[in-house]
């Protein structure tokens, strides 16, 4: 009856979480995010998007609040039983065993414990501090459900293009004629170059966009934004066009200023609103433009979003692909090294030599740094070297296995918890950057609380999978038959070392944003140096969780006192080579891929380029 009434006051904690994130997330449906565009700034969320994709974005954004729910409650349990535990062991004589049920009827305050943490849920995601998870919750649902968001990301590809340059085909431009044929020779004056070119570029932008949002076109390309809120905006830009239509079919006299102004502020206006509309029109039908076979400057545009794509995507998934290798590699290098004379290869060695030549020696000769290689006092180095060499063979294999093993299963959790924690990041700040609320910064004025802010929950989530992984891993290593006991002895062994790893993947968060924010703002020397930098901050960071974390008596000294290094060494390698070599790699990627690297020449380039110019204009000089 107590477990009933228990999982009775679960539930209606999650029921106040669901009213809770229905308050929040109707809230953003009555949003008008896009209101610095004119034609958008009336536009609510909810005009945007179908009925069925709201509930969608409400059943995935309350996913999210349920998750956390579940999450934290949970963890008060766990946490309970572990006190539970660590109470029963400091006793003299026997104690009661522990057993999950019970522990949820132990008395009325365990009843408090889901209505307590709802309200904690609640409470701190209304803070303005967390206001950014709360934001990037919301916008991954409505990302999710499809609900037009991150318009600015796509404004942004349009705005950069150059029309100019585009492929017409036989795509007709009829405001730029008129233009050319009415209005150009009136702005031929020097001072009126700059807006001539912008006023033709504006022109040609919505001569190139506002047909395929108007008429039968916009169902031709955009068939699945047929909504009543589109045709309303739709023909609003229509009669935006129309207008200056009108004011280009007039001619202007040489005098008239004002006419000027006036025609250059409506047509970049209309241009303004034709590049956010078409935004709009795009992320409403699913990312795409649809039937181009015909318009060949609707083929160039569309190549121009698609070509804009971000880099820090496709140099995240081959950082990843080669770090995995990488490490493997560099781990398994570390503790075969390291342990090629621990468990069986040193005993063996030492065994036979002190078997063939010290039967009544009243000492044992110490295995020191194999001093017997150098010191022939005992054994000669040719023989001391067969004996090794004989102990190493038999244990080859084995031993090459088990190292295998034990690297995957330390190395596993560690490479899904950095991949977590840089996937978040670039999603938490694509999700800002769409939302207009990630503005550009420079170095020398780094924005620390921004970035604190944003790799919190990176951070936070990357300790959770690291933990899930070492519990499925546990779950795995029993047979699928995990008990409550062994995981609380995991849990109580390892929890240190789980709360630790938020240092590391909190460094990685912030590398991840750096590099991803000014990587085009630097050679490619700059660039990698930093991401050298934050290598540096992630092996001390491991080396804390090696340190700090590992369960007592795991760390070990050097078997017979042989080694270059020490255990905690060897343990941070293996912890830590995933992570240094993937943000190294990305750095990497991040320059091989960027669309502008040429305009960002090596350091070591340009100052070859420089001697070279040096030395050719000094035999000019001769000659």
């Amino acid at each position: 009856m107590s477990s009933i009434i228990y999982w009775g006051v679960v539930a209606a904690g999650a029921a106040t979480l669901l009213i809770e994130a229905w308050r929040n997330f109707d809230s953003s449906l009555s949003s008008t995010p896009f209101r610095e565009h004119p034609i958008l700034r009336n536009v609510k969320v909810s005009k945007l998007s179908t009925t069925r994709e709201q509930h969608i974005g409400y059943a995935f954004y309350s996913l999210l609040y349920i998750a956390a729910y579940v999450l934290v409650l949970s963890s008060v349990e766990v946490y309970g039983l572990l006190q539970q535990v660590a109470q029963n062991a400091s006793e003299i004589g026997p104690s009661e065993a522990v057993q999950f049920a019970n522990s949820l009827s132990d008395g009325d305050i365990d009843y408090g414990k889901p209505i307590f943490v709802s309200a904690s849920i609640i409470a701190v995601l209304s803070l303005k501090a967390v206001e950014p998870v709360e934001r990037a919750m919301r916008l991954m649902a409505h990302r999710l459900a499809g609900i037009p968001r991150g318009i600015y990301g796509i404004i942004d590809v349009l705005h950069a293009i150059e029309y100019e340059k585009l492929d017409r085909g036989n795509t007709p431009t009829p405001l730029t004629q008129m233009f050319e044929e009415r209005w150009q020779k009136s702005f031929s004056r020097p001072y009126d170059a700059g807006r001539l070119n912008n006023l033709k570029s504006a022109l040609l932008t919505i001569d190139f966009l506002a047909p395929a949002l108007t008429g039968n076109q916009r169902i031709q390309h955009f068939p699945f934004s047929q909504l009543e809120s589109m045709s309303t905006l739709s023909a609003q830009l229509s009669d935006e066009v129309e207008a200056l239509r009108r004011k280009l079919s007039a001619f202007p006299g040489e005098e008239e200023e004002g006419a000027r102004s006036e025609l250059y502020s409506s047509s970049m206006n209309t241009a303004n609103d034709a590049i956010a509309l078409f935004s709009v029109h795009y992320i409403r039908n699913n990312r795409a433009i649809k039937n181009l076979h015909n318009n060949v400057v609707l083929r160039s545009i569309y190549a121009s979003i698609k070509s804009a794509y971000r880099v820090e995507l496709n140099s995240f998934g081959m950082a990843v692909f080669i770090s995995v290798f990488l490490s493997l590699f560099v781990a398994h290098w570390s503790v075969f090294s390291w342990s090629i004379v621990e468990s069986g290869v040193d005993r063996a060695a030492i065994t036979a030599n002190f078997a063939k030549y010290m039967p009544n020696s009243d000492e044992l000769k110490l295995w020191n740094d194999k001093k017997c290689l150098s010191d022939g006092k005992y054994i000669s180095s040719e023989e001391c070297e067969y004996l090794i060499s004989s102990a190493v063979d038999s244990d080859h294999s084995t031993r090459r296995r088990e190292i295998f093993e034990y690297i995957v299963r330390v190395m596993v959790p560690l490479v899904l918890s950095t991949i977590a924690a840089a996937a978040v990041t670039i999603m938490a700040r694509q999700m800002r950057h769409e939302d207009n609320s990630w503005p550009r910064w420079q170095l020398r004025r780094f924005p620390f609380v921004r970035m604190i802010s944003l790799s919190i929950l990176p951070a936070i989530v990357a300790v959770l999978v690291l933990a899930m992984a070492g519990c499925a891993i546990l779950w795995v290593d029993t047979s699928f038959q995990l008990t409550e006991n062994q995981l609380t002895i995991h849990l109580k062994s390892n929890g240190v070392y789980y709360l630790l790893n938020f240092l590391p993947a909190f460094i990685i968060s912030m590398c991840v944003l750096v590099l991803i924010d000014q990587h085009d703002e630097f050679p490619p020397e700059i660039t990698v140096s930093i991401s050298v930098i934050f290598a540096v901050f992630l092996i001390y960071s491991y080396y804390v969780c090696v340190i700090f974390g590992y369960p007592e008596g795991q760390i070990r000294t050097k078997p017979s006192g042989w080694g270059y290094y020490s255990f905690e060494i060897r343990e941070v390698i293996v912890n830590g080579s995933f992570s240094v070599i993937f943000v190294i790699v990305f750095s990497v990627f991040l320059e091989m891929t960027e669309n502008n690297r040429a305009s960002r020449q090596s350091i070591l380039l340009r100052f070859f380029k420089g001697q070279r110019r040096r030395h050719s204009g000094g035999s000019e000089g001769e000659d």
